[in-house]
């Protein structure tokens, strides 16, 4: 048996070489459309205004102003003199080996492939129900003449024009009141006159609509659901969602059974489960198919992001994560699958993000002393750290995160050995491109590629990311490679000197004439800030410092007294053990961003500083952009996105608040 299938596979492969040799060419000169094989070799002469694809081996062609049909080998089969051809196809693109014609004087008629008319051409309208069902109406007729597949009248309805039906033993007849009958093939009712419109739902259902309700029959009329309902809408197997004339939404099978009872004003479907939620749409829970309660509804439900599958094949459809919110207090979020409503983390954490299948799930709460705690998890919702760690954020590597712990130190963790070997000594990570950072530690600036390998560190005054404009003059300059990562000041180069990082961590010498710029090697003026530097008290000496210079960690930073009717110091956020932060993590600014700042029509914005000063209470104050030479439509975003914000944590000494400056790099994303 199996011997012969293969025979069979040949053998039409054979049947099918003639038309996948073709293909279609125009003459430039006359632009007329034939058909040549691989070889140039002309199969259908170049004689057509159009040659669409083949359909059962023929082809419906235009040459001039008139239609005719031809096989894939040229032969005529319905001579050119018709204005239209049409070959009915169902939803399937089978076509029911027939086609429509229409004559000059616009009147219809039915052939078969062969050309063989089995309607002349005198009607206003006709139907091919299939090979062995035709009918017509002439343009004066209020009545349908039905026909076998020879042309032999059979019987007639009244009726403006007839179609194909919801299966193989029924028809459709639309009725000179516009509506829409499905019949059996001899012409009975099917369903009761009432029906205005009907849809096939899974193969054994309808779903009926009357003009004020809709209700539920099977194939035969039988009412298997009332005339009662405003929409009704298949859910899963053999359930339906219905929606009463007071717009509350329910979950029914077919024999009227509530599954989701009608104290619910949205029910979405899933795989094997419902969404339902009451009308304040904070009041929601998941519902399986037989009714049980697998969430009750007393959470805020969004569908989170989509992630692709386990098992990884490209053609299965992605999950969805959906984001559980209590929306009471004590206010807690969760995370569960859509695939099956599987619980992913527990209802306990303020903060849940996630990027996509490749990246963690990263979640924040609060422990029993209501210190914020971080943890990074898998999609099964297995912990990927040892332990959880004061605060998370992404990096653009899926197994690399940076983590801060209760110093306000950073680390960058690597997930393959859980963030063993996490060294917590850098402050305000930033990234530069692709898997490079920098950032402090103490008075060094370390130039850091993922997951935590350092390249670079020095002292520097002054930092800046290069874009891909200083790139470029930066490889024009003598004596460098590769990319330029950081243009950097050292303590003791002169105004218009700095150093250019590379990818390897290599310094280089450069100037402003060698970036062809005035403003990156140039230090902006300082602002007015006062820093006392003492070393340990048994030292009388006292040292003056600024925002550029820090001494060492056993020196003590101390703020002195201020002045009456002055307002108190203002601390560098870098310089802090405790410093200001957003509530959560830096990520939640991500996040925000990534929603709130968009690209601006007509400007190149991509990365622009603001700086501001985070008051003893949260709130924000002297907000001022610290990018040089940005366009204004830029500028204005990014101020009003910083002035936006809510109140950030303040930075904190000698256990009370203080105020700080905090310069945050607002990013533009596509």
């Amino acid at each position: 048996m199996k011997r012969h299938k293969h025979y069979l596979f040949f053998f039409a492969l054979l049947l099918s070489l003639p038309i996948q040799a073709q293909r279609v060419k125009t003459d430039r000169s006359t632009g007329n459309k034939g058909f040549v094989d691989k070889d140039g070799k002309v199969l259908i002469p170049f004689l057509y205004a159009e040659l669409p694809k083949f359909l059962d081996s023929v082809m419906i062609a235009k040459k001039g102003a008139y239609r005719g049909l031809i096989d894939n080998k040229g032969n005529i089969l319905l001579p050119f003199q018709y204005l239209e051809l049409r070959m009915p196809v169902d939803h399937t693109g089978q076509t029911s080996g027939l086609v429509l014609v229409k004559n000059t004087a616009g009147q219809w008629g039915i052939a078969d492939l062969s050309g063989n008319l089995i309607l002349q051409p005198q009607y206003e309208v006709v139907a091919a129900i299939d090979k062995t069902l035709l009918a017509s109406r002439k343009k004066a007729d209020r009545e349908l003449q039905f026909y076998d597949g020879t042309g032999k009248p059979l019987f007639t309805l009244e009726g403006d024009r007839a179609d194909r039906g919801f299966d193989a033993n029924s028809m459709l007849v639309i009725g000179w009141d516009y509506k829409a009958r499905y019949l059996t093939r001899n012409g009975k009712a099917i369903f009761p006159d009432n029906v205005h419109d009907i849809k096939w739902t899974d193969g054994s259902l309808i779903v009926s609509g009357g003009y004020n309700s809709q209700g539920l029959t099977n194939a035969k009329g039988d009412t298997l659901l009332p005339f009662e309902y405003w929409a009704i809408r298949p859910g899963l197997s053999e359930q339906f969602w219905v929606q009463n004339k007071n717009y509350e939404q329910a979950i029914l099978d077919i024999t009227g059974k509530v599954i989701v009872p009608f104290d619910r004003w949205e029910i979405r479907t899933y795989d094997n489960y419902y969404r339902a939620c009451k009308k304040t749409m904070r009041e929601c829970g998941f519902y399986s198919a037989s009714g049980k309660v697998i969430l009750p509804a007393e959470y805020n439900i969004s569908a989170y992001k989509s992630v692709e599958p386990y098992d990884g094949d490209p053609a299965a459809e992605p999950d969805f994560l959906f984001r559980v919110g209590r929306e009471k207090a004590p206010y807690r979020s969760g995370l569960y699958l859509a695939k099956d409503a599987t619980q992913i983390l527990p209802i306990e954490y303020q903060y849940i993000y996630f990027k996509d299948g490749d990246f963690p799930i990263l979640a924040i709460r609060e422990n029993e002393d209501q210190i914020s705690e971080a943890m990074a998890f898998d999609l099964s919702g297995n912990p990927l750290l040892e332990k959880y760690t004061r605060s998370l954020r992404y990096t653009s590597n899926p197994g690399c995160l940076l983590s801060a712990n209760e110093k306000g130190r950073w680390a960058f963790l690597n997930l393959n050995n859980r963030g063993s070997d996490a060294d917590y000594r850098y402050s305000s990570p930033i990234q530069i491109r692709d898997d490079y950072y920098y950032c402090w530690v103490n008075d060094t600036v370390a130039l850091m590629q993922l997951c935590g390998k350092q390249l670079y560190a020095g002292m520097l005054t002054k930092v800046i990311p290069a874009n891909d404009y200083y790139t470029k003059l930066f490889q024009k300059t003598p004596n460098t490679k590769g990319r330029l990562l950081l243009v950097g000041k050292k303590p003791e180069m002169g105004p218009h000197e700095c150093i250019g990082l590379n990818e390897e961590g290599e310094e280089f010498y450069l100037s402003d004439a060698d970036l062809e710029v005035s403003t990156i090697c140039t230090p902006a003026p300082l602002e007015h800030q006062v820093f006392e530097v003492v070393k340990e008290p048994a030292q009388e000496e006292s040292v003056q410092t600024d925002q550029a210079t820090v001494q060492p960690e056993e020196l003590v930073i101390e703020v002195p007294a201020p002045p009456e009717n002055k307002e108190p110091t203002i601390w560098l956020n870098n310089m802090l053990a405790y410093k200001a932060y957003y509530p959560g993590s830096l990520d939640t600014i991500a996040g925000y961003q990534v929603k709130s700042l968009k690209p601006i029509t007509g400007q190149s914005c991509s990365l622009v500083y603001v700086e501001f000063v985070v008051e003893t209470d949260g709130s924000l104050s002297n907000i001022n952009l610290k990018s040089p030479e940005v366009p204004k439509e830029c500028g204005e975003a990014a101020l009003s996105f910083v002035r936006s914000m809510d109140p950030w944590r303040p930075a904190e000494h000698a256990e009370k608040p203080v105020r700080s400056r905090v310069t945050l790099p607002v990013i533009f994303k596509d």
